[in-house]
């Protein structure tokens, strides 16, 4: 008998990630790990986890966290009424429309999975949006013939302040970067518990106890992939909706 689904592990966020560990421990803790001679390995791992969500709660409890989303989503509005007042020009005249088509075809270039990239991915990406339409002669003339200067303003303040506030968290929490190192030693550890349970179930006579644990942690991580499996539908969905036009991004 093997783990099924052990790669969703891999692509779960840092609190999902904490979670199924926990869960783990708990299974573990329930199956007897004195007769099933996990005792060593549970204790290793319950250390591990406890570090892991010490240094995840300090990094997600940071009083800046919140205001980085508002602050993106500040940003995410500003983009989101470039992108109406483009659609509504494009309904103008022939020179309104072409000005606006223009433009559009470069905001779409850089506005494209927009709901994937990360906050300073998004940073970067809404930086060279604002450099092409203020730097590029055509994009800037046809900017300013639709009087979109001041949209372009309020982008660049807006991108400015949430990535002021972004590089303010990264100096004043100094643990975050050690949670992909914890997890990496978790994820050997809960390895290796997996391959042990897995051994005594090819090797010993008496292998209920083991069976049992590994169906346990089998549905466990079933839980948890069709989580993943939800949120890559929705974000397809997502997908779908922008090429459409009904999505704003």
């Amino acid at each position: 008998m093997k783990t099924l689904n052990v790669s969703t592990i891999k692509k779960l966020k840092n609190g999902e990630f904490l979670q199924i560990m926990k869960n783990t421990i708990e299974l573990c803790e329930k199956s007897n790990p004195a007769a099933l001679g996990l005792e060593k390995r549970l204790d290793d791992l319950r250390k591990a986890v406890a570090e892991l969500e010490e240094v995840f709660q300090v990094a997600k409890g940071h009083d800046l966290t919140q205001l980085i989303d508002a602050a993106d989503e500040k940003r995410m509005n500003v983009m989101r009424a470039i992108k109406n007042a483009l659609k509504s020009l494009e309904l103008g005249d022939f020179d309104a429309k072409t000005s606006a088509t223009l433009l559009k075809n470069n905001y779409e270039n850089h506005a494209n999975n927009m709901v994937k990239l990360s906050v300073p991915q998004k940073t970067a990406s809404l930086d060279a949006l604002r450099k092409d339409w203020t730097e590029d002669p055509d994009l800037k003339v046809a900017m300013e013939s639709l009087g979109l200067t001041v949209w372009m303003d309020r982008l660049e303040k807006t991108n400015s302040q949430c990535n002021d506030i972004y590089l303010k968290r990264i100096e004043t929490t100094k643990q975050s970067g050690k949670i992909s190192e914890k997890r990496y030693v978790i994820k050997s550890l809960f390895d290796d518990m997996i391959r042990d349970v897995e051994a005594h179930i090819r090797l010993n006579e008496n292998k209920e106890g083991y069976v049992t644990f590994l169906q346990q942690i089998n549905v466990l991580l079933s839980r948890f992939t069709f989580i993943i499996k939800a949120r890559n539908a929705e974000r397809k969905k997502t997908e779908v909706d922008d090429t459409s036009g009904e999505e704003i991004l």
